[in-house]
């Protein structure tokens, strides 16, 4: 008779731009497994910074149909990876002041000049007939699309904030609701059916009837990605920290929080698995997060502020690895090789099983490299505070890190485990990390 306990299992591989996948398996009898597959973990320090054309900082890019695009002045400029060429100049005496997606097509907007299309032969943009020389999105905000293929977009009218929708060409708008003052994250998506925006500290949801609240923040206003679908993840500021909340249109639910930690003004970037976000933690230093619907979270980007670091604006998933633009000089950045620095981790969303007795965490892996290292944390309060490392493993070969919880931490319902791997070696990390975090719920903490 196997012994009667609940299991977490995180797992990281050490290949490629990590994948996530949830996997429940019921082996035996009260029995659960979670597997989440990351990359080697240790964070990526060879971002290369690609200067754009020109001097001004237009930091808006986008990519479409495995194609990356960018805008400076009256031209649009394609990437390849290591250098920008022309595409077309759009001609006219206003700047092109953003391009999105929007039902499969690429736009490009230009002010009072009016909005253009890529052609579908993706040869050429074209100015859209029709469309209306005032109402236009706004710059660094985000543009949805509803099932029905209207295009929802925030105006600006003078100093407030307006909610329109429109045919799939521009050419016909509505005014759908007004915000009576200037935006405050600029975010709208369609999740589940349903189009909702950021208003103050509320998420709005538009009807057939109208519009309407569909959730409250308790602290900041929501930022979160365009490009959900079926749920999205939340992120407001709360005091000090960032909070991550799962929302799918019906459930709203805590799912990580980050501690001493902003956000940026950059947008949340969904790539059909993880949601990207560069959130600033304090005093210094600003990453990118990736983060899974169930909270999990892995830090890919790091920089020092008083090093002059690039502060990521546009955030896209581009030939299966990751880009952005930076808001505070006029390159874009990509990683180029396996450089990694001294720390990064692996560190699992709220785990949420009920009261129930913690016993062991287990990190296993490839035989440690020298000068490599494995440290365990663990946070039991949901308040994302880890504190110092429980356990440490530096011990070239080892294939196994194992903490045994103490019996006096009791009785718990809520607790983060964080996998941290360490490394002196830049050509250097910890590699095929997986860990488990195994319990008894209550009732069975002294079986057998």
């Amino acid at each position: 008779m196997p012994k009667r306990y609940e299991k977490v299992e995180f797992k990281s591989f050490a290949n490629g731009v990590s994948n996530t996948d949830f996997i429940e398996e019921n082996a035996f009898a009260n029995t659960f497994q979670i597997k989440v597959k990351n990359n080697k973990g240790s964070i990526h320090e060879a971002w290369a910074g690609i200067a754009k054309p020109g001097s001004s900082l237009e930091k808006d890019m986008e990519t479409h149909n495995g194609k990356a695009y960018s805008a400076n002045s009256t031209s649009i400029y394609t990437f390849n990876g290591t250098a920008f060429s022309v595409f077309q100049n759009l001609g006219g005496t206003e700047p092109i002041l953003k391009m999105f997606r929007a039902n499969e097509k690429l736009f490009a907007q230009k002010g009072t000049e009016g909005v253009f299309l890529l052609n579908q032969d993706e040869t050429s943009f074209s100015a859209v007939g029709g469309t209306s020389t005032t109402i236009y999105p706004i710059d660094h905000t985000s543009v949805a699309v509803n099932d029905d293929g209207y295009i929802y977009f925030f105006r600006q009218n003078g100093t407030k904030t307006e909610l329109w929708k429109t045919n799939d060409n521009f050419v016909t708008s509505t005014l759908v609701f007004d915000l009576r003052s200037s935006y405050q994250t600029g975010c709208i998506a369609n999740i589940n059916g349903y189009i909702y925006f950021a208003f103050h500290n509320k998420l709005m949801r538009v009807t057939k009837t109208g519009v309407e609240v569909a959730v409250t923040s308790d602290s900041g206003a929501f930022t979160f990605s365009e490009f959900n679908k079926e749920y999205t993840l939340l992120f407001s500021k709360d005091n000090k920290d960032v909070k991550v909340e799962y929302f799918d249109g019906f459930r709203k639910e805590l799912v990580k929080k980050i501690k001493n930690a902003g956000l940026g003004d950059g947008k949340p970037f969904f790539d059909g698995q993880y949601t990207y976000l560069e959130i600033a933690t304090e005093p210094t230093t600003s990453n990118i997060f990736k983060i899974d619907s169930a909270g999990n979270a892995f830090k890919i980007w790091e920089a020092d502020v008083s090093l002059g670091y690039p502060s990521p604006w546009v955030i896209r998933s581009w030939n299966g690895a990751v880009i952005f633009s930076s808001a505070n000089d006029s390159k874009w950045y990509q990683t180029t090789e396996d450089i990694f620095a001294t720390a990064g981790y692996i560190e699992s969303g709220i785990i949420s099983k009920g009261e129930h007795a913690p016993i062991r965490i287990t990190a296993r892996h490839k035989p440690l490299l020298s000068n490599t290292g494995i440290k365990i944390y663990y946070s039991k309060d949901r308040s994302g505070s880890y504190g110092a490392s429980v356990f440490t493993n530096a011990v070239a070969g080892s294939v196994r890190t194992e903490y045994d919880f103490p019996n006096t931490i009791g009785k718990i319902s809520f607790i983060e485990v964080k996998v941290e791997l360490t490394s002196s070696d830049s050509t250097k990390t910890p590699e095929d990390v997986e860990f488990d975090y195994i319990y008894k719920p209550l009732g069975l903490e002294t079986s057998v």
